[in-house]
């Protein structure tokens, strides 16, 4: 059903939220779902109480972070041949990592402004465009509670457009309560059991504070960051130096791991690289590829040849060769410092109004 989200106020398809009875859209919707505390449980791996993303072969509860690090939930990719995590899959059941998805299937280069981007508008004759673009040069409409013509951020209950500044100067406002911990008046992050509401720094301070036990080497009661075959905990300065650490097959150095073997062997950083290197598409040299594109990789000088070389243009204002950062609404290029000008004389323009 359409109405009103009661946590971001804006007006769209809203759901019901059992626990709290309130009006939530689905992106509010799955943020309360996340900081839910009563719903929290204490990972096995870190011992933290984070949400539940997973269940182990004995019932514990994992945490979105160790679910994402442990190697034994991780495929292999149909397109860069790696294992990790799984972010899409296809039609016939290929898997396919969340870089591949993001570089074969979502990211493309804008017609207007050239850089590689996600896709948010695509023009009659099909040239994509980015968000960037879309909200500069297709997005624009006068605003209802300032009457200037700006990018729309969000529409009220009748369709009206409002723009970004007065969303955060009279809307965002309506999303501030009381806190239950400090009572100072602070924007909800997330409530308690008793549907009390919470800032994000005493979210942080009362419920995300990990527990502290007793490490396996040092013998120091610190934050836990891994656990071994056996349960034994270790924090983040033993596990670096102890854990991490291996003599790697190919150079026989005790490095850092970057990566293992199928044979479980530790491949320190370097070799990992030289495993690694295949053909640059540019200059044709077996190198380490830095990006993935569509049509084959690049190595690192030659990403930035192609890449960073492209996005170089005469700014229309200062007529200096510099990056580009944005474009006027006529397609013409504007560097970083002319767009900064820019954003500094029209806060000045607004306080002077």
């Amino acid at each position: 059903m359409n109405g009103r989200c009661s946590r971001c106020c804006r007006f769209g398809t809203v759901h019901r939220y059992q626990k709290e009875g309130r009006l939530l859209c689905g992106s509010c919707r799955n943020l309360a779902r996340y900081h839910d505390v009563a719903t929290h449980e204490s990972c096995v791996h870190c011992q933290r109480v984070r949400p539940v993303a997973a269940r182990s072969a004995k019932g514990g509860a994992i945490c979105p972070a160790c679910r994402r690090r442990d190697p034994r939930g991780h495929e292999r990719c149909s397109l860069c041949g790696q294992p990790r995590p799984v972010g899409t899959r296809t039609k016939a059941g290929l898997v396919v990592c969340t870089n591949c998805y993001q570089l074969r299937f979502h990211l493309q280069r804008c017609g207007r402004c050239r850089r590689v981007k996600p896709v948010a508008l695509r023009t009659e004759n099909g040239s994509p465009i980015c968000p960037t673009c879309y909200q500069h040069a297709y997005n624009l409409a006068t605003c209802t509670l300032c009457g200037r013509r700006r990018p729309v951020h969000t529409r009220d209950a009748p369709g009206q457009p409002i723009c970004l500044g007065c969303y955060h100067q009279r809307v965002y406002q309506r999303r501030q309560r009381p806190c239950a911990i400090c009572h100072r008046v602070r924007e909800v992050y997330a409530r308690t059991p008793n549907n009390r509401p919470v800032c994000s720094r005493c979210y942080r301070r009362q419920f995300y504070r990990p527990p502290r036990v007793r490490c396996a080497v040092c013998g120091r009661e610190r934050s836990i960051s891994y656990r071994g075959e056996n349960g034994e905990p270790y924090c983040k300065t033993c596990y670096l130096r102890d854990i991490r650490r291996a003599a790697c097959v190919d150079c026989r150095r005790v490095l850092p791991i970057e990566r293992r073997t199928p044979e479980g062997g530790a491949l320190c950083r370097g070799c990992y690289r030289k495993r690694a290197a295949t053909p640059c598409r540019r200059c044709g040299q077996v190198r380490y590829i830095i990006k993935r594109l569509g049509n084959g990789g690049l190595c690192q000088s030659c990403y930035r040849r192609e890449i960073y070389v492209r996005k170089i243009e005469i700014c229309s204002l200062c007529s200096r060769p510099r990056p580009v950062d944005g474009r006027t609404p006529g397609g013409k290029a504007i560097c970083n410092s002319c767009t900064t000008r820019q954003r500094r004389e029209r806060k000045k323009q607004a306080t002077a109004r």
